[in-house]
Formats: C-alpha cells, sequence, structure tokens
C-alpha cells in the first residue's frame, strides 16, 4: 500500500510519498508451473515523486513499481525526454496536455510490455500530475 500526499499552498505544491515497494511473485514449481504468489521483498527505497524535467509538474504514483522489466521511474525518465516534452515552452505549459500525452505514453507502453498478459491479469498503477502553469519556482525562490 502507498501513501500518496499533494497540498496545495499559496507558494506551491507539496507532493510527498513513501518509498516502500512490494516484490511479489510465486515460487516455480517443478514443470514450470507457477506456485501461490507471495511477498518476496520489501524494499524502501522505492521512487514515487518525479518532477518532469525542469518544469513545475510533478507526478505521484502508486500501485505496481515496475511492467515486466521496466521500473515506473525509468519510464517517467523516457517520459521526460520525449520530443513532447523537449519542446515544452514552460510559459505555454498546459498541465492538462501534458498529463493527457503522459496518460498515452504510459497506457502505450505498458500495452508493448505486457502485450501477452490479459488486462484483467495486469498490473495496476496509479498517477497524478499535478503543477502551476506560467509559474517559475527558481526565480522565485531567489527572491528576498
Amino acid at each position: 500500500m502507498s501513501i500518496c500526499v499533494m497540498v496545495k499552498v499559496p507558494e506551491g505544491l507539496v507532493l510527498a510519498a513513501d518509498s516502500a515497494e512490494t516484490v511479489q511473485a510465486g515460487p516455480v514449481k517443478e514443470g514450470g508451473d507457477s506456485g501461490p504468489s507471495g511477498i518476496l521483498k520489501v524494499y524502501f527505497t522505492a521512487t514515487k515523486v518525479f518532477q518532469i524535467r525542469d518544469l513545475p509538474v510533478g507526478v505521484l504514483t502508486w500501485g505496481a513499481g515496475s511492467f515486466r522489466a521496466r521500473t515506473v521511474a525509468s519510464l517517467v525518465e523516457e517520459f521526460e525526454n520525449s520530443k513532447f516534452v523537449r519542446d515544452i515552452k514552460r510559459e505555454e505549459l498546459s498541465v492538462k496536455d501534458l498529463a493527457k500525452h503522459f496518460w498515452d505514453f504510459m497506457s502505450d507502453r505498458s500495452n508493448e510490455l505486457l502485450q501477452d498478459v490479459s488486462r484483467d491479469a495486469r498490473p495496476r498503477s496509479g498517477f497524478v500530475i499535478c503543477g502551476y502553469p506560467g509559474l517559475d519556482f527558481f526565480r522565485r525562490s531567489a527572491q528576498p
């Protein structure tokens, strides 16, 4: 279970999340069949809060931390380096448009990675994308 918190204050947004990630799998039985699923390991170093490039936009995530060999963190990084995100001008930022592109990107990637898994059996992840269009955190924080 993940805990994600977003608080809006006059100066901006505060995003926070726990860092626990549970790895579940079933033991492999003789003949290659899977046994009953169980918890293999809990890590306390997962990243669940991201900033999209230098934009005033943050992402919170919960649920599955990976889709096969790709972590959610690596997928967020790939999204950050996409042409769409690189071409965004801060003064023209639309958080709604960015969120739609993020959703489409994550849906496409998870469909590619899990194409042989039925939709009902796929791991689930959730995301919150929030930000302040036009807000320049760096200049604002430098003011006395």
